[in-house]
């Protein structure tokens, strides 16, 4: 969510690769996930090699965080959700998503 405050804000959206995520993630201490299904979470864990919570919570947007997207490249039926090997067989991508605010 974007914070009712914040009247003029950028954020810098970049597409990112796999490997990029993983050099990321490899040195921060407080990674907050928000990965709402199990098998999505299992499948990142297994991807990134770092442990990935299933923790389905609304994330809103603060400043001097990075936040990592994982996005499938297309949009699933309603009600559908993947299992970890339908995740693997799937084209995702990862972006980051950065608050810049104005002065």
């Amino acid at each position: 969510m974007i914070p009712e405050e914040w009247s003029e804000t950028t954020l810098r959206v970049r597409k990112v690769s796999l490997e990029d995520v993983k050099k990321l993630l490899t040195n921060e201490v407080n990674i907050d996930s928000a990965v709402g299904h199990e098998a999505t979470a299992n499948f990142l864990t297994s991807i990134l090699g770092i442990p990935v919570k299933a923790e389905r919570k609304q994330v809103t947007f603060q400043t001097n965080t990075i936040y990592v997207v994982f996005q499938l490249s297309g949009r699933l039926p309603e009600g559908r959700v993947l299992t970890e090997e339908e995740l693997r067989a799937v084209d995702y991508r990862f972006y980051t998503v950065e608050v810049k605010p104005e002065p």
